[in-house]
């Protein structure tokens, strides 16, 4: 189910002196910085820069009881409740409903909403200076018009000044005048009857229209990242502040009962900001708190310090309702565990959640050590292994594994395995197993899951002593004209970083730290490279790579299967015979990794670490992009579910037989990557040739092996 997100309004709109005049009118915002500056507010900030301070305090999470509630919308919270707007389904049909939440006493109210037929809802409001009536707002499609209406205690009150070019969306009370935005006009009506009494103009559309704690009502234009706000008494908008860069992709929800104007939910963090001001600050981490801030559905600020929202999961039908507030009590029995990478893959905030919840025992910090240390990350994070300050578990993805383990700062991940009473090594898919082990046999890594990429061809691939090699390729380039190019619109640039990734063991012995970028096969490698004429010389006829290979214009399209649905998809229409070439030194192909993980040696929590590991490893939830779990029963799962659809075991064998003959995994070296590319720029320019860019490869890659693994 695709989740809904409407702008809510969630706290109390400020008293407006209203136009008595029934002719409305529309009144421009005021951009003059001179109107900014006053007692309250600061001159605008550098949007460049902001500072972050960080506030101190600990959380707790209690989850609510069920709402029944699907795409959950909006909560606005009162004195000693929230009221809580969503959809209910009964037999696929859902009706709007409003809950009001007691936090003592549960669901106190539960309010199904009436619309129209072909009528939907798209904004609520409620109005606590007159006994928390409600407010909503309808919009009704029919084949010849579209029509607006507001409820209000049990009236329907027709906006009759609307027409085609309306576009109502979020609604604030006050008093007795409600106010509707509108693309990027503010209409103010008068409640009674829905007359229009006046209407205020933004710069841009407004996304979000919400109150501060102090009755400002502030209205957010994303597309421009600037802040607006209708002063008590004043029928103008002034322009505040603008959103600092580096939340501009963030959601933004209203501070009222915060001390701050405006709560911003960053990647894994809750910040306060009062609009304007030259710092934030960040109140929380989510993943403490076991809560994905990627899925909140609604949030909002009960008290200071307290906060309740709505969170969703992907194949849950109900959406969840939970309180954080703070944890003054005793400390509680809760385990640090440490997890960081050079990057946050973004799969890891549903994890931290789930993890959370099956495991409450420990409290998850996440470190990305490209956003804290920038250039330094990689540097940063070596020193913090050797000293002993390490993570308790490492995303590798981009990382020297070679390097950290051939140093003795991983686990063997064997002692985990063995020592495990939930699982055995016979678990696990055998062969990915032996492509992980490095030359000693140990086992450094595990991967959430794993693809497979290889090479398709309809002629035998060119081979010596079964490897395809590519001094084959080369004569079979020069041999036959019908060949364009031997893999389809792959600039040579782009094959350069890529092939290496596929056939590491060819070019480079780590065990023995030798580069190999001298040899006949490494030079054969360049050659091939340095054939590859510009992609704009190319006339290719066929539209897609797997086109070419059929006219026979390329000898190789590539090919990264990560379900039997797509690999049967990509081979099935071909008539001729189909080989699966993979790589040199790497007949079939190569095991692709997705979130490869592993444990520092000196890591403090390697308990939870494993847990945590096996918690991704052994759930398809989080293969987001497909793959199988490095589980080999999952693997036969899908070909099972795969011959239940109707698809044909011949090309499933025939996947299967792929997936049992490959022995190797795919290894990305960035500084050997980098040293290719840099070389490989002058023999493509005519500087250097063939002979002499190798030399300068294998100098520079043998000076990098020797430091490194030496």
């Amino acid at each position: 189910m695709q989740k809904l997100y409407v702008a809510m309004a969630l706290c109390l709109v400020l008293l407006l002196t209203a136009c008595s005049s029934k002719e409305a009118s529309t009144m421009a915002f005021e951009s003059d910085s001179s109107e900014v500056t006053n007692e309250s507010r600061q001159d605008l900030l550098d949007n460049s820069n902001i500072a972050v301070t960080v506030a101190s305090g600990k959380f707790r999470v209690n989850y609510l009881e069920s709402t029944a509630l699907s795409l959950i919308s909006g909560i606005i919270p009162t004195e000693n409740a929230v009221y809580i707007w969503g959809c209910k389904y009964q037999n696929d049909i859902g009706t709007d409903h409003i809950l009001k939440y007691s936090y003592s006493e549960g669901i106190i109210m539960d309010c199904p909403l009436s619309t129209s037929e072909n009528g939907y809802i798209l904004s609520f409001d409620i109005n606590k200076k007159d006994s928390d009536s409600l407010c909503y707002l309808e919009r009704i499609d029919s084949d010849d018009e579209r029509v607006w209406t507001l409820h209000y205690k049990d009236k329907e009150i027709s906006l009759s000044w609307t027409d085609a070019r309306s576009n109502l969306q979020q609604i604030q009370f006050n008093d007795g005048s409600i106010y509707i935005t509108d693309r990027n006009i503010i209409r103010i009506c008068n409640l009674a009857d829905g007359n229009l009494l006046y209407s205020l103009e933004a710069p841009s559309e407004i996304s979000k229209f919400f109150r501060t704690s102090n009755d400002e009502m502030i209205m957010y234009c994303k597309d421009i990242g600037e802040f607006y706000s209708i002063k008590a008494g004043e029928a103008s908008l002034q322009k505040i502040g603008d959103l600092p860069k580096t939340f501009q992709f963030n959601a933004i929800y209203s501070g009222c009962n915060s001390p701050f104007d405006t709560l911003i939910v960053g990647e894994n963090d809750l910040y306060g900001w009062n609009i304007g001001e030259p710092e934030v600050t960040r109140i929380l981490s989510f993943d403490t708190c076991g809560i994905n801030s990627y899925n909140l559905a609604s949030f909002s600020c009960i008290e200071n310090g307290k906060y309740v929202g709505a969170t969703w999961r992907s194949g849950d039908p109900i959406d969840r309702l939970f309180c954080i507030e703070p944890d003054e009590g005793l400390p509680r029995e809760s385990t640090i565990l440490r997890i960081a990478g050079l990057s946050r893959p973004l799969v890891l905030s549903s994890a931290i959640a789930d993890f959370k919840m099956t495991h409450p025992e420990y409290s998850i910090e996440y470190t990305d050590y490209e956003e804290q240390y920038g250039d330094q990350a990689l540097e940063q994070l070596q020193i913090d292994l050797l000293q002993g300050d390490s993570p308790d578990l490492l995303f590798v993805n981009g990382l020297p594994l070679k390097v950290f383990s051939s140093r003795g700062l991983l686990e063997n991940l064997y002692a985990w395995i063995d020592s495990d009473d939930s699982l055995s090594l016979d678990d696990f898919t055998a062969n990915l197993i032996v492509a992980l082990e490095n030359s000693n046999h140990n086992l450094y890594q595990l991967p959430q899951s794993y693809s497979i990429v290889t090479t398709l061809s309809t002629r035998k691939a060119p081979t010596t002593n079964g490897f395809w090699t590519f001094s084959a390729v080369n004569s079979e380039l020069e041999n036959d004209p019908t060949l364009i190019s031997a893999f389809y619109r792959e600039p040579r640039e782009s094959l350069a970083v890529t092939l290496p990734m596929y056939m590491i063991n060819s070019l480079v012995d780590y065990k023995n730290a030798q580069s190999q970028f001298s040899s006949d096969a490494a030079i054969d490698f360049l050659e091939f490279l340095n054939n590859i004429q510009p992609q704009d010389q190319l006339q290719y006829i066929s539209e897609n790579e797997l086109d070419a290979l059929k006219k026979g214009e390329v000898l190789f399209a590539q090919l990264m299967i990560l379900s039997p649905e797509i690999f049967v998809e990509s081979v099935r229409s071909f008539d001729s015979t189909l080989y699966f070439a993979g790589y040199p030194d790497a007949p079939n192909g190569n095991f692709y990794l997705n979130l490869p993980m592993a444990i520092p040696v000196t890591a403090d929590e390697k308990v939870g670490a494993w847990e945590f590991m096996k918690f991704l490893f052994s759930s398809e939830y989080y293969t987001t992009r497909g793959g199988w779990l490095p589980l080999q029963d999952h693997f036969e799962k899908t070909l099972d579910e795969a011959i239940a659809q109707g698809i044909s075991k011949t090309y499933l064998s025939q996947l299967s037989e792929i997936q049992e003959s490959i022995y190797s995994a795919t290894y990305y070296d960035e500084m050997i990557s980098d040293i290719i590319l840099d070389e490989t720029s002058y023999m493509f320019a005519g500087v250097h040739s063939v002979n002499e860019t190798s030399e300068q490869i294998n100098r520079r890659v043998q000076l990098y092996l020797t430091e490194q693994y030496g």
